[in-house]
């Protein structure tokens, strides 16, 4: 390591964490290291307060991002493997500093053994300094495992998560895996969640999602989902639920009778409409 190439001034970030990951993915440390360095410098000198961090472990890549700043993309394909490329951009908003991580790794033990000592030396350098955890608000990860899911979360700082997107890659989420990660202190300050790609849904899924405030399940399969497991689960959890504004189930399998297209039914205080692939929930004023 050059002793010209300074740590960046962004608490979130460590410096030593970055290493590693670029280390992993064979990049070119000293040249991107550079201008990962002049990009967070730029960002903090500047006020920014968005930061978004991709790591691709499947494709060998890394994104980030920072406000309204162009995208910055280090990737080991090709001979140039410092290239800026300005179409690739993941944005959401994220004040305070906090960031927004996207995860996508082989689904091998070694694998994510590898991820997780890389998030382990992030955690570490973290907990040296007196904070609580990752400094993340938005966790965006691509399994079906549940147990890695809720390895994930334990790192972050409960104070800061809020979203939380799982796709599944058309497997089934087990209400043993659901449990896993649903019974961390994390998952009690999440207050908008995305499933995409379920297979199936587990039977006592929905029951865990009153803390959240907004949902999306986006699934291919609805053939167990039932009109009976819906409005049991509006009137016992979303009627009762103090954060829970907006719902939707998008399906493409799903029994629908026929009168209940582009229909609009209030269960207590949650409004219920039907159309062809698709329900809504919305809480009444």
């Amino acid at each position: 390591m050059n002793s010209d190439i300074s740590p960046p001034s962004l608490d979130a970030m460590p410096f030593n964490a970055l290493k590693e990951v670029l280390n992993y993915l064979k990049l070119k440390e000293r040249s991107i290291l550079r201008k990962v360095d002049r990009t967070l410098r730029k960002a903090v000198d500047n006020n920014y307060a968005t930061v978004n961090l991709a790591l691709d472990f499947y494709n060998s890549r890394v994104y980030l991002t920072l406000d309204e700043l162009p995208p910055i993309e280090y990737c080991n394909i090709g001979d140039d493997v410092c290239a800026m490329n300005v179409g690739q951009r993941l944005y959401f908003e994220n004040p305070n500093t906090r960031i927004n991580l996207k995860l996508r790794w082989n689904h091998l033990e070694e694998e994510f053994e590898r991820l997780c000592e890389t998030l382990e030396d992030f955690f570490d350098e973290r907990a040296r300094n007196g904070l609580e955890g990752l400094c993340i608000e938005t966790l965006d990860v691509e399994t079906s495992d549940g147990d890695e899911i809720a390895q994930l979360m334990t790192w972050i700082d409960v104070n800061t998560i809020t979203f939380l997107r799982i796709h599944t890659n058309q497997i089934m989420l087990s209400d043993e895996d659901v449990e896993e990660f649903t019974e961390t202190l994390q998952w009690q300050r999440i207050r908008k969640f995305q499933l995409v790609g379920c297979s199936d849904l587990p039977h006592n899924f929905l029951n865990n999602l009153g803390n959240v405030s907004f949902f999306s399940i986006d699934r291919p399969n609805f053939k167990e989902f039932s009109l009976a497991n819906l409005f049991m689960f509006v009137a016992t959890d979303l009627n009762q639920s103090e954060n829970f504004k907006y719902g939707q189930i998008i399906f493409e399998n799903f029994d629908l009778p026929a009168p209940l297209f582009n229909t609009y039914l209030p269960v207590g205080n949650v409004a219920i409409t039907f159309y062809t692939n698709l329900i809504i929930l919305r809480k009444l004023d």
